[in-house]
This record gives C-alpha cells, structure tokens and sequence, in this order.
C-alpha cells in the first residue's frame, strides 16, 4: 500500500487550508455541553498548525490546559470545478474528492478556548498555534478502503482514552466534504480533520501516545519533556 509522508503531501498538493469539524459525534458534542443532535461546527487552522506524527509535539508555554483529540482526515485530490465562487460539490463528486486520508490529533488549548468561548471570541488562538495538528502519513485511496468499517482510538501511557467508529459521525467522509463545499472552495490540496469521539482530555510532558485508524494504520508520538 503506497503511503505519502506529510513532506511529500506538502510538496505535492501544496496544502493550504486545513479544515476541522467540531462535535461530528454526538457523545463528544454532549460532553462540551452542546446537544448531541446539533449540526457540527467549522473552523480552520493554519497550514503551519500541521506537523509529522514523527516530531515531538512541544506544548505551549502560555497553556496550562492542552487536550488531545484524535481524529480521522481526508486529503482532497483535483477531478472537479474548483475556485471562486465555490462550486458545491454532489455527495458523489465530494466522494470521489476524497484521494487519502491518515490519523491525526487536533490539539486544543482548552483554558484559552473557554475563555474565548465566554467573550464570544474565535477558538483561533487554541486551535491553530503551531504544531497543533500532527498527523501520519497519507494513505492513497484504494477501493477496499471502506470509511464505515474504520475506527479511530488513541492511547495515552497505555491507556485508551479515545474510540470512535467512523460510521458514528454525525456527517460521513462524504457527507462532511458535500457540506463545507456549500461554503467554502473546496480545492486539491485541502485536509480536512473530521471530528473527534468521546474522551478527551489533557496531555503532559513525557506522554507517549498511539493513534490508530483501524485496521489500516497506527502511530505513535510523544510529547516533548
């Protein structure tokens, strides 16, 4: 099975806007306090957020709250009108958009995201700072590749923390793609991390950590002391 590193992705499709789902499961929605029915919510982070799984992740000196939130993300190829304005794409070219996909984790720096949540500020600060999504290796597309039977869990010093079936999320691979190409132009390049399961929680120097998207791919990462 070809696999691209995070180098090469950024070679090759020039990754530019990096797109999240926030609460696409309904248990992780109802732990932050949101209704489990409620559509997910968007927001982007930098191209400079995005580091190899292989690079120890260095926790910001200004946070005192980091979490983890492990996460499926879809690379999107080309094969369809993209650019301004946005096209929006059917659920089947959406479908096709989809080349690759990998694990990753959207850090998050909980307090200063609280507090941005109490002003009615952006979560810019807490989701986008550098090295804030660190991801594996990109997986090419192969027809056997089945999102409804993938699963996506994350370990901490041995623990399991975090699993979710993909098949659980409120928008689908597909779905989620349809959806952000009504608002935004989808284009060749993107990344999109698609939500996170119930379990998150808070991460410090020294935690070993393994990611797995099951059964095609795991790694493991470390939080620099």
């Amino acid at each position: 099975m070809k696999r691209v590193s995070i180098a090469d992705t950024t070679d090759r499709w020039n990754v530019g806007t990096v797109y999240c789902l926030g609460r696409n499961y309904a248990e992780h929605a109802r732990e932050m306090g949101a209704g489990g029915g409620d559509p997910p919510v968007v927001f982007i982070k930098p191209a400079a957020a995005l580091i190899d799984a292989g690079q120890p992740i260095i926790l910001p000196g200004y946070s005192t709250d980091v979490h983890h939130e492990v996460e499926l993300v879809l690379a999107i190829g080309g094969g369809f009108q993209a650019g301004y304005p946005p096209t929006p794409l059917t659920l089947e070219e959406a479908d096709r958009a989809i080349i690759g996909f990998t694990i990753g984790l959207d850090l998050t720096l909980r307090d200063l995201q609280s507090e941005a949540k109490k002003a009615g500020k952006p979560w810019a600060e807490s989701k986008g700072f550098p090295g804030s999504a660190p991801i594996g290796p990109i997986v090419l597309r192969q027809p056997e590749h089945r999102f409804d039977e993938m699963t996506v869990s994350l370990e901490v010093n041995g623990e399991q923390r975090q699993r979710g079936a993909v098949k659980e999320m409120i928008f689908d691979p597909a779905a989620a793609v349809e959806q952000l190409s009504r608002r935004f132009p989808i284009e060749e390049g993107d990344l999109i991390f698609t939500g996170t399961p119930a379990g998150v929680g808070p991460l410090t120097p020294g935690d070993r950590l393994v990611a797995q998207l099951d059964p095609v791919l795991t790694i493991e990462m470390a939080i620099a002391k």
